[in-house]
């Protein structure tokens, strides 16, 4: 399958998943996020969001970040990949991290994502939630893109136009 690494098969089991090229489009989107950061003031100043294989390529790369953290990441039917493989940066437990997900979704089980936050709470990552959407599958709602929006207006805090915006 086309995609940023190569994926056997999603199942929950992750002796099947290889995440073969995952550590090229690392660093793939470890330069966007130089280049992005260089022109808005900082990484402090960056969301990394993607949905579903890219929403897990966010948390991947976000969370290892030690020296310049991001302002959040953002999952939306995403799952965290190469389980067990790697930790959470130090730098990066502060970072907000939202996983938006649909409880029908038949393509990356919303199970999924709540193991990856408790996964990730267990690593001390402060600032993680999950928003569920009853009946919605592996797509996007207008009231998700509008939670999603709300996540990173708090993220980016008030220069963004409104911190304290919540889940």
């Amino acid at each position: 399958m086309p995609a940023w690494y190569d994926i056997k098969t999603l199942d929950g089991k992750t002796d099947r998943e290889s995440c073969e090229w995952i550590g090229e489009s690392k660093e793939t989107i470890d330069k966007l996020v130089q280049a992005e950061a260089a022109l808005v003031g900082g990484a402090g100043n960056v969301i990394l969001a993607g949905f579903s294989q890219g929403g897990a390529l966010a948390l991947y790369v976000g969370l290892q970040r030690e020296a310049e953290p991001l302002a959040g990441i953002v999952s939306m039917s995403g799952y965290l990949p190469a389980r067990g493989r790697w930790q959470v940066a130090e730098g990066s437990r502060r970072v907000p991290v939202g996983f938006f997900h649909g409880t029908a979704d038949e393509v990356v089980k919303s199970d999924w994502a709540e193991q990856a936050l408790l996964a990730l709470q267990a690593q001390d990552v402060a600032s993680s939630s999950i928003k569920l959407y009853t009946g919605m599958g592996h797509s996007a709602v207008q009231e998700e893109i509008a939670d999603v929006a709300a996540f990173i207006r708090h993220a980016l805090g008030p220069a963004a136009g409104g911190a304290g915006a919540s889940l």
